[in-house]
């Protein structure tokens, strides 16, 4: 019984795992669907840049905003109040419709891409020579680079998950060889 809940457990970790690691792969399809018309990750377009802002925004406030910054707004809720204003009073459109993983997915992207400039931006502060090369929008280095990462971290889980399984096994096999 208690190894079948161990393994049951473990089962659940890797796949949790797995699917926490694909969201910043939906957060990415969502925000090229419904995000980009008035955001972008370097630059303020209609709304804010939001390249940093999983630094400054916890996932609860951001899910909150992204569902409806007219409500915090309205609240009284000093970040909403502030970026209302910075943007010229016009209210971020609502997407109540979005559900909190959605949003996480969202969340996660831009995160993603917060980190992956950082690490771009030092590389090229430590060798000037690359600094077009990095920040060239036709550049294969970031797409390959955020893809890759994410399908590393889910085939590593995939393969501990495996080999821990696999070593339960064995554990559990050799237990009922010695009880028989």
């Amino acid at each position: 019984m208690k190894n079948k809940l161990s393994l049951t457990l473990l089962f659940l970790f890797f796949s949790v795992s797995t699917i926490l690691a694909a969201d910043a792969g939906q957060g990415k399809e969502i925000f090229k669907t419904r995000c980009v018309s008035c955001h972008a990750l370097d630059k303020v377009l209609v709304g804010p840049a939001l390249k940093g802002a999983t630094k400054k925004y916890d996932l609860k406030w951001f899910t909150q905003f992204v569902r409806s910054s007219a409500s915090l707004i309205a609240a009284g809720d000093e970040k909403a109040v502030k970026i209302f204003n910075e943007f010229n009073k016009i209210p971020m459109t609502e997407h109540k419709d979005l559900s909190d993983e959605q949003i996480a997915g969202i969340y996660a992207y831009i995160e993603s891409e917060s980190t992956e400039t950082a690490v771009a931006s030092d590389a090229a502060a430590i060798n000037p020579t690359n600094i077009l090369r990095l920040e060239d929008k036709k550049s294969t280095l970031r797409p390959i680079a955020g893809n890759t990462a994410w399908l590393v971290y889910s085939l590593w889980l995939v393969v501990c998950g495996a080999i821990i399984f696999f070593l339960l096994f064995l554990v559990w096999r050799n237990k009922n060889e010695s009880n028989q």
